[in-house]
């Protein structure tokens, strides 16, 4: 390989074989042959750019400069057994520089990403979909997180991975894994993603969607202000219902969800999700109009966007529904405009 940092009239003798170098008796000698060099590199490019300093120390150099020069590429000889020197005026190959050198500055994101992945490696899914061996039942691991708000919603997703956990994954395009504020105080739920989610890789992005959205509005509330989550993250061929399997492999996710946004008020939209959240067999027509218990949170199902879309009767009461929720958003002091456009 040829050295473009050297000029091609260069003596043979400018760059000095460290095979055939003896052994620096002292680190003050290398570090003064090391200045030496770099002096008559400068002269030799005519960049001027020596001004008389040491070169700074391995320690303080970046390592993820995007175009590293070619003395770092470089492989050099040593006689067998030979140490290696980290005087100040070598360069070393960049994997070294890689495993000594300091990582460059991350953004927040970026450090609680390596803190989700430190604490959670060996809870992440491996290609199959199921945990690593030895990881333990991920169920309990998300039963176990103790983070709330955006931290803890990167847990578990961070733990979902790229599930490939039931035959769903075949078939989808995207995770849907959910969207919204992540301390909101009320949260929407419903049974999967439709085929404008699946594709999109977000929840109620189609005209059913735009339906609940101004039924969020007509609450005083802004779509940002909630968090909208399914009871499947991967949307089902022809749209079916979901299997009980299903279900059960993405329920401990959701659970989790719940438990990191910690809601005021659930909104169960539609028969599947109502049943499965409530773990009941019992029709939406017995089960919409009240308040039931979650874990201690209060949970009101009522009917589906995309059932209101096909069925204009059963707006009315699904408004009847939404009105008694907004009387407990009022009871338990969530903020809301009471004075929204009729949806």
């Amino acid at each position: 390989m040829k050295d473009h940092d050297v000029s091609p009239d260069a003596p043979q003798d400018a760059q000095p074989d460290i095979a055939a170098e003896a052994p620096v008796e002292t680190e003050l000698t290398e570090l003064a042959g090391a200045l030496v060099a770099q002096m008559k590199r400068a002269e030799r490019l005519g960049r001027g750019f020596f001004s008389g300093k040491p070169p700074k120390p391995l320690d303080a150099r970046r390592v993820d400069s995007p175009r590293p020069s070619q003395d770092m590429n470089r492989q050099t000889r040593r006689p067998p057994g030979a140490q290696s020197s980290s005087a100040p005026g070598r360069r070393m190959p960049a994997s070294r520089l890689e495993t000594d050198g300091p990582r460059p500055a991350a953004s927040s994101q970026n450090r609680m990403q390596d803190r989700v992945k430190g604490r959670m490696d060996d809870q992440v899914p491996n290609r199959h979909g199921a945990p690593k061996a030895g990881s333990g039942d991920v169920t309990g691991k998300l039963a176990a997180i103790d983070m709330t708000g955006a931290a803890g919603l990167l847990v578990v997703k961070t733990l979902l991975g790229r599930c490939e956990r039931c035959p769903l994954h075949r078939s989808r395009r995207h995770i849907v894994f959910g969207e919204g504020d992540p301390d909101a105080d009320v949260m929407f739920i419903a049974e999967a993603p439709g085929a404008e989610e699946d594709r999109q890789g977000a929840p109620f992005v189609g005209p059913a969607g735009n339906l609940l959205t101004r039924m969020v509005e007509a609450m005083g509330l802004r779509r940002k202000d909630i968090y909208i989550a399914n009871i499947l993250k991967c949307r089902p061929p022809s749209n079916r219902d979901p299997l009980p399997e299903e279900m059960e492999v993405c329920q401990p996710f959701l659970m989790a969800q719940i438990q990191a946004i910690q809601p005021r008020i659930i909104v169960a939209l539609g028969r599947i999700a109502a049943q499965a959240l409530l773990e009941t067999d019992e029709p939406l027509s017995r089960l919409r109009g009240r308040f039931h218990d979650l874990r201690g949170v209060p949970l009101m199902p009522t009917y589906h966007p995309a059932y209101l879309l096909r069925n204009a009767a059963a707006k009315r009461p699904t408004w009847e529904d939404l009105k008694k929720i907004m009387s407990e958003m009022d009871r338990l002091g969530i903020k809301r405009n009471k004075n929204p456009p009729r949806a």
